[in-house]
């Protein structure tokens, strides 16, 4: 006989609106407490959901989605991740086998020495933990950092190598807008896909608010993921994850 105690799921349905059109899904958080990096797996699967959504509005509206396998442009450009997927990223790499892991790890070690060696890793270090950056501002960083041309040291043969680890902000990054445009975006020629909730920028926003180790960051680059994942403590606060998850739909809402 089997003893164990039942887990207890708490299911949340999420009512997501998009162009007119509205789409209903449950999501069960397990009822118990977990770090934010424990609850990533169901905040990347509520994301892909919320994408999946926009894609069938956009088929709807006439509209085709851009990207395809092989088309890597967007893969230099800025990638601003969460200190938890910095973590995410970390075990990612450590778990994978030799000799890929020393590759991999070779490519963020030149990555660094890259954006250092452009001028970009000092001007990167000072809006990391920067309250409000303006957009102007942000837009200017993120165009010097894609003509640094750095490739994401994930990227192999024009595709991701860890597709199903990916940061969030990689899963909402879609356009509709000819795929040429990609290869010097401007906000003027890239059409991004609308969301319905921005999964991203909700997790970066709760990661800053819910730290208290000195050294964390309100966001990174993606290539400094792993200094910054061997950097800093190894203790992770817990919370009842409904309401972590809560709290993440809320900031999560459109503005």
């Amino acid at each position: 006989m089997d003893n164990a105690v039942p887990k207890r799921v708490r299911e949340f349905r999420v009512s997501l609106g998009l162009s007119g059109h509205t789409g209903n899904v449950t999501v069960g958080i397990p009822d118990r407490s977990m770090s934010m990096l424990e609850l990533l797996p169901v905040l990347q699967e509520f994301t892909g959901t919320v994408v999946q959504m926009a894609e069938q509005v956009a088929e709807r509206e006439g509209k085709t989605i851009s990207c395809c396998a092989g088309c890597d442009a967007c893969c230099s450009q800025l990638v601003p991740i969460s200190p938890v997927e910095a973590r995410h990223l970390e075990q990612t790499v450590a778990a994978m086998s030799e000799p890929k892991q020393s590759a991999i790890r070779k490519r963020f070690t030149e990555a660094i020495a890259r954006l250092q060696e452009a001028g970009m890793l000092e001007q990167l270090e000072a809006v990391m933990d920067a309250d409000n950056v303006e957009a102007t501002e942000r837009q200017r960083i993120g165009d010097d950092y894609f003509r640094v041309g750095l490739p994401c040291p994930f990227l192999e043969e024009g595709s991701c190598s860890i597709y199903a680890d990916r940061p969030l902000i990689c899963r909402e990054y879609l356009v509709t807008s000819p795929a040429v445009h990609c290869e010097s975006p401007t906000p003027e020629t890239i059409d991004m896909l609308p969301l319905a909730a921005k999964s991203a920028r909700a997790l970066i926003t709760m990661g800053a608010e819910r730290s208290s180790n000195s050294s964390q960051r309100r966001w990174l680059p993606l290539p400094l993921a792993l200094r910054f994942a061997e950097q800093i403590d190894r203790e992770e606060r817990k919370d009842p994850a409904p309401e972590l998850f809560a709290d993440f739909l809320e900031r999560a809402q459109p503005q």
